[in-house]
């Protein structure tokens, strides 16, 4: 087919006719006007280019598109391609000349076009590749004139359109007029609003709109510069969070009749300001329809009719029977002044009294006569008076005070506690006053009866305490002292035989005073920690049995030790220690069974977690955590758990020492304790110990025997003549030279007199002088003197590192022999 086959008079559809056609596809076609009803009715904008992507589908096209007529500023006319799908889908919002374009011919002859090689008759499509095999084109419609057209393009030299495929494109061009008038109804109606935003912007009211369903949804900027609301806030809230709460209820009844009704909406009610004033208006709404009726948009305003509603309101104020109130008024304020407990008082803002009521002749004794015209600062106790004239300087009008409490000047010379509140108004000073002296005596008294009942309780827990220590004392010493007669008698009798269970029991006891002693010299915050590195999880492992059976059947025990733990730095002792008190106590709070858990950990704490804690440094710490099901404590008990005495246990079932033994050994290594505990939930206790420099392990074996001396000179000074006998005893078997003086003044003349001394071993605690001082004098004569101090009990001192200095050592009493002949030697080869 040529261009001489092609007519406006239709032939193209003669042609058409004249070709084979295929079986028109009804389910397909049906499909697809089904799509573009549903695209219409969600987004009118979008439906011209799913009508060209259905017109490729449908038809078999290479390319569709959509060309509508417009004309330019110039009056030129042009062709626009306001959608095109397939190949020439990159050239959408392109454009052609109406002359120079098919569209023209089709807008002329309101008819159907069919084109074969169009480029010969319009030389400007022969321009666009891929090249047009063959062309068909259909009018569309707006108010039954052509605007644009709707065409189809085959680009494959044997393509070729049949009759079905121009039914198809006539249907289909339904949707491009009703796409279009749908735009430009939305357009237009975009300008419109355009147009009413800024005459609504110009307004000096308040104008919003809201949606059909009374949502509130757009605000001029009279209402965000009055309520200083930005952007955004008021869209959510609406007025429910500037009107005033009184006036909500009868708003939203008259907006939510109007809403139903469809009626105008009038209310008056007040609106916060920026200032936070709130200030009458008046709103007035009307509802906008659309061709059928139905409201698609409210539209209102609101005017401040503050200054009327003002006058309107003083005019109804004057209807009133003035004398009336005048006089209502006035007598119950006389009934309140005359019959108040409570001091009333009026006064200038210098303090010039010029009125007091009854009250203030009852409570201070004095008369109204006595007191007005004087200054009220007399009256105020000369410790209070400075605050008080600060307080009465910085009043302004409107401004209050209360709760202050202040002593006033009885007239018998002593002072009652009065608490105040006062107000200042018109250049007068209202003030209010309770006498709460009694009260104030009362509390005194109670706190006091407290205090008293508190010492009570902890002398009482200080005599229970002390008969249990005598108790248990007396068995041990009775095993020693029984046990050392019993050898005595042996060996009066040169008998050997069975010695060794007499000497093993005395060992025995006297290990288990001395872990008594230890115990409460923790309590006590005084002992001399045996602080070295300590492998805490091999320490656990070991209390295991111990724990068990502490526990007993019904609370099952689990721990989970960290596989790569640090070495601490603690008394090994004490440890154990404290983790069978935390067990014991864990075992009491939970009576009908649960479980405990021991955790170990590496953790650092920062110097934030440390501001707050006292003396806790931060670096790097190993953690134990242990952890109960148990009744758990409140926070009042919580805050009172490391007191000395402080208990939750039935009388004679605890002492209140065992956290407070716990918390002053963590204390004294350098570490921390924290308890997380909630009622019925459990408790935790958290105890941090300082990791153990590297370089301090592995620890070091004593060797079970002491090693032999090599004649070295030694000097004992001990005040206790048989611990001096002891260790000069141990000191003569290993082969030493030693000396021994019973003070620190003998035992200076002694190392003023003596040649040659190797070792200094000397009790910390001595009368007149200490071992310390001792120590630094006789490093005063001989410089790098070593030094070994020996104590049960150091006042000055619990963590050896504050008593050391380099070349001193400590070993706390009772201690081994051999123990004590090992350290000699080491100190005398370090």
């Amino acid at each position: 087919m040529d261009d001489s086959s092609v007519h406006e008079d239709g032939s193209a559809i003669r042609i058409l006719g004249s070709r084979p056609s295929r079986v028109p596809d009804f389910e397909r076609e049906n499909r697809a006007l089904a799509e573009l009803a549903d695209a219409m009715a969600e987004s009118p904008a979008t439906v011209l280019q799913k009508l060209v992507e259905r017109v490729v589908e449908t038809c078999q096209a290479d390319s569709a598109g959509v060309s509508i007529l417009e004309t330019d500023a110039a009056g030129v006319e042009w062709f626009h391609w306001h959608a095109v799908a397939g190949c020439w889908a990159p050239r959408v919002g392109g454009r052609m000349s109406r002359f120079a374009s098919p569209c023209g011919a089709v807008i002329d002859g309101n008819t159907s076009l069919l084109l074969r090689d169009p480029g010969r008759r319009y030389p400007d499509a022969a321009l666009i590749d891929p090249p047009v095999v063959e062309l068909l084109l259909t009018p569309f419609h707006v108010d039954h004139q052509p605007i644009g057209t709707l065409w189809a393009v085959r680009h494959d030299a044997d393509g070729q359109f049949d009759a079905e495929d121009l039914r198809l494109l006539t249907s289909l061009s339904r949707f491009a007029s009703a796409a279009h008038r749908a735009i430009s109804a939305a357009t237009e109606l975009r300008a419109s609003e355009a147009q009413f935003r800024a005459l609504a912007q110009a307004m000096p009211h308040h104008v919003w709109m809201a949606l059909p369903n009374g949502l509130l949804d757009w605000f001029n900027e009279r209402i965000y510069d009055y309520t200083g609301a930005t952007p955004g806030d008021l869209e959510r809230h609406g007025w429910r969070h500037i009107m005033h709460p009184s006036d909500m209820l009868q708003a939203a009844e008259r907006w939510q009749e109007a809403f139903l009704n469809g009626d105008t909406y009038e209310a008056e009610f007040r609106l916060r300001r920026r200032d936070g004033v709130y200030r009458w208006h008046l709103t007035r709404a009307l509802p906008v329809r659309d061709e059928l009726g139905a409201i698609i948009r409210w539209v209102g305003t609101n005017t401040d009719i503050e200054e009327q509603k003002t006058t309107s309101q003083a005019l109804a104020r004057l209807n009133e029977t003035l004398e009336q109130q005048v006089a209502e008024r006035t007598a119950d304020r006389n009934r309140l002044w005359q019959l108040s407990g409570d001091i009333m008082t009026l006064c200038r803002k210098d303090g010039t009294l010029l009125a007091v009521n009854p009250a203030w002749t009852r409570v201070l004794g004095w008369s109204m006569e006595e007191s007005v015209g004087r200054n009220a600062l007399d009256f105020v106790h000369p410790d209070h008076r400075e605050r008080a004239r600060q307080d009465m300087s910085l009043f302004e009008d409107g401004a209050s005070i209360s709760g202050v409490d202040s002593q006033l000047l009885h007239k018998d010379g002593g002072y009652r506690w009065i608490t105040w509140g006062a107000v200042f108004s018109d250049g007068v000073i209202s003030g209010v006053g309770r006498d709460f002296t009694v009260d104030k005596a009362r509390a005194e008294a109670l706190h006091l009866a407290e205090e008293q009942l508190r010492q009570s309780q902890k002398m009482e827990a200080i005599g229970q305490l002390t008969g249990g220590i005598a108790h248990d004392f007396n068995n041990l010493l009775t095993v020693i002292i029984g046990s050392l007669d019993m050898l005595k008698r042996r060996l009066d009798a040169q008998r050997s035989d069975g010695i060794e269970r007499f000497m093993d029991a005395a060992s025995s006891s006297a290990q288990r005073a001395a872990a008594l002693i230890h115990r409460l010299l923790a309590f006590a915050r005084r002992q001399s920690l045996d602080t070295r590195p300590c492998n805490v999880n091999l320490l656990i492992e070991g209390l295991d049995d111990m724990l068990r059976r502490t526990l007993g059947e019904r609370i099952s025990l689990e721990t989970a030790l960290h596989h790569n733990l640090w070495h601490a730095l603690s008394d090994a002792n004490q440890l154990e220690s404290a983790l069978v008190n935390l067990a014991i106590n864990a075992r009491d709070a939970m009576p009908t069974g649960g479980h405990l858990s021991i955790d170990t950990a590496n953790t650092v704490l920062d110097d934030s977690y440390t501001a707050g804690l006292e003396a806790v440094s931060s670096g790097e710490y190993v953690v134990i955590s242990v952890s109960d099901t148990g009744s758990g404590m409140s926070a009042e008990v919580l805050a009172k758990a490391f007191d000395p005495f402080f208990t939750t246990k039935p009388l004679g079932q605890g002492t209140g020492l065992g956290l407070s033994m716990i918390y002053g050994y963590a204390k004294q290594s350098g570490g921390h304790v924290r308890i997380y505990s909630e009622v019925g939930r459990g408790t935790t206790v958290k105890l941090y110990l300082r990791r153990a420099p590297d370089e301090q392990l592995p620890l070091e074996v004593e060797s079970p025997r002491a090693p032999y001396g090599l004649g070295e000179t030694v000097l004992v000074v001990e005040d206790e003549a048989s611990v001096r006998m002891l260790i000069t005893e141990v000191l003569d078997v290993l082969g030493y030279r030693y000396l021994e003086a019973a003070d620190a003044k003998a035992g200076l003349a002694l190392l003023g007199r003596e040649p040659q001394i190797d070792l200094l071993v000397t009790d910390v605690g001595l009368p007149d002088m200490n071992g310390r001082q001792l120590a630094e004098i006789a490093r005063e004569g001989r410089p790098g003197l070593k030094v070994l101090f020996v104590t049960g009990y150091a006042e000055s001192t619990s963590v050896r590192g504050g008593l050391l200095a380099e070349g001193m050592e400590m070993m706390t009493k009772p201690f081994a022999l051999d123990a004590l002949g090992s350290k000699i030697r080491e100190m005398l080869e370090g």
